[in-house]
């Protein structure tokens, strides 16, 4: 996070910037080029730069919300982003603590997770996954279980044609208790519901652990 001096320097420049918006389009109106070098610095828009407004970050700055990658990131992540279409960012929680415990990097953990949170959670999840297997896998006949059902194994034999292993016990052998360790982290944080529908709980989450072991 950027330090509160920053985000105080660039809030003094932004008045500046205003206070001497109206004089600097005069002298340059006027062509009085020596004046307007008499100026502060600072006073032009151009010695502006764009930050995060919540934490000041200068990098990956995103115009359209005014707030920096990492803090967008953040923000959904802890289900603060869920307008328009709902979300469920319940397998990259999960998939954040095996990073946490294990090591294991982001793109694998959610290949050991996606596949047991969809079984878990199918009724709620069959449409999408249905929806997932005619778009992406192009699967057109069955029932909507059945291309649910087909999405999940389509997925599963996605990752291991990448040498991607989905079960957690393929990456470790010191597995015993995460589930457990993973739900109380879950009820310390008070994430009691999560996923689009806020109603997977930590008691969930460990199930969901367990079945990808």
């Amino acid at each position: 996070m950027a330090k509160q001096s920053i985000k105080a320097r660039q809030r003094k420049r932004e008045r500046m910037v205003a206070h001497y918006a109206e004089k600097r389009k005069a002298l340059k109106e006027a062509g009085d080029y020596q004046a307007l070098d008499l100026l502060p610095k600072n006073s032009s828009k151009v010695r502006l730069k764009n930050r995060c407004q919540l934490t000041g970050r200068g990098k990956g700055y995103m115009r359209h919300f005014a707030i920096s990658r990492v803090t967008f990131r953040e923000m959904a992540l802890n289900g603060l982003i869920q307008k328009g279409v709902p979300t469920d960012w319940v397998i990259h929680a999960i998939g954040h603590e095996l990073t946490a415990h294990f090591g294991i990097d982001h793109a694998r953990t959610l290949a050991i997770i996606a596949p047991s949170h969809y079984r878990y959670n199918f009724e709620s999840k069959k449409q999408k996954l249905a929806q997932f297997a005619e778009r992406v896998w192009n699967v057109k006949d069955g029932s909507l279980d059945e291309k649910a059902t087909i999405a999940i194994e389509k997925m599963e034999s996605f990752f291991h044609s990448l040498n991607i292993p989905t079960k957690l016990s393929q990456y470790t052998s010191d597995y015993q208790g995460i589930p457990e360790k993973i739900e109380k982290t879950f009820i310390e944080r008070n994430w009691l519901g999560l996923g689009e529908h806020k109603n997977i709980k930590p008691s969930d989450v460990r199930v969901i652990v367990e079945n990808s072991i």
